[in-house]
């Protein structure tokens, strides 16, 4: 039996939407006008709980092989705008790695804000949901590294984002991009009724999958441009498979989409970045 546990209207610009994928325990709904997908009709149990299970066994992987390069991007990039002294807030840092990246760095007033239970001395830790951020402190610079696909209201996340930013702050979000070579391969399979990789991808731990122009827009409606945008893949040492037979047949197509998806320029994730060009309440 399907529950709706999310929305049918599209969770970024509220436009119609029309069915993209069934799975047996959801539904993955798309959005015309924007190029967003998400998904509903998530069945009871379904959605994955982010326990210390979450990181340390289901995705291992990505966990235990963070990719350095990009937070060696992030940090040049806001030195250059705010030096080391920047007031940073990593939004769902998970166990800190980058927060602990930008501590190596010398970067010396860091915030990290996530749902489990730790204990960091390289940074101040707030144990809350994003939900309930509502904090009267501003940021100079607010991370969100492959956190929002996860967040069912995703306008109400970048609402209360932009209201954290520092006048002139800088906004990091490194998530999905439905358009990549990846997630095209994906769809075209599933049409043939190959579904093993849309299973992967679309998989309820990720509840929203941007388009770059889904993306935007949402930045645009809490009154933020965009500054900068760049497209990458996740290293291969982060990919999880299964164990199967098949895994090592699949991990090659893996590879050989990355090389195909870097030249051409049609990576599966986007790093973008925004400012604030009006004041929010």
């Amino acid at each position: 039996m399907f529950i709706d546990t999310t929305y049918k209207d599209c969770t970024v610009c509220g436009a119609s939407t029309t069915e993209r994928l069934r799975f047996p325990h959801f539904t993955v709904r798309s959005c015309a006008r924007c190029g967003h997908e998400f998904t509903t009709d998530l069945a009871p149990g379904a959605r994955e709980s982010y326990d210390s299970d979450y990181f340390q066994i289901k995705h291992a992987n990505w966990v235990n092989n963070p990719d350095t390069a990009i937070h060696d991007d992030i940090a040049r990039i806001i030195a250059s705008h705010f030096g080391k002294n920047a007031a940073v807030i990593d939004i769902g840092c998970g166990q800190g790695d980058f927060l602990k990246h930008l501590a190596g760095c010398g970067f010396t007033n860091l915030t990290g804000l996530d749902i489990i239970d730790q204990d960091q001395g390289d940074f101040r830790y707030l144990k809350t949901p994003v939900e309930a951020f509502d904090s009267s402190e501003t940021f100079d610079a607010i991370v969100s590294l492959a956190n929002i696909e996860h967040i069912n209201d995703v306008r109400d996340y970048m609402r209360r984002l932009a209201n954290r930013l520092a006048p002139g702050g800088l906004l990091v979000i490194y998530t999905v991009d439905n358009g990549s070579l990846l997630y095209r391969a994906s769809k075209a399979l599933f049409s043939m009724g190959i579904t093993f990789a849309a299973r992967r991808l679309y998989d309820p731990h990720h509840v929203n999958h941007f388009s770059v122009r889904s993306l935007a827009i949402l930045a645009a409606s809490q009154g933020l441009k965009g500054e900068r945008l760049t497209r990458r893949n996740m290293p291969m040492s982060a990919v999880t498979l299964a164990k199967t037979p098949l895994a090592p047949a699949v991990y090659g197509a893996i590879r050989v989409i990355d090389l195909v998806s870097t030249a051409f320029g049609k990576q599966m994730l986007q790093l973008a970045l925004f400012t604030r060009y009006t004041l929010q309440g």
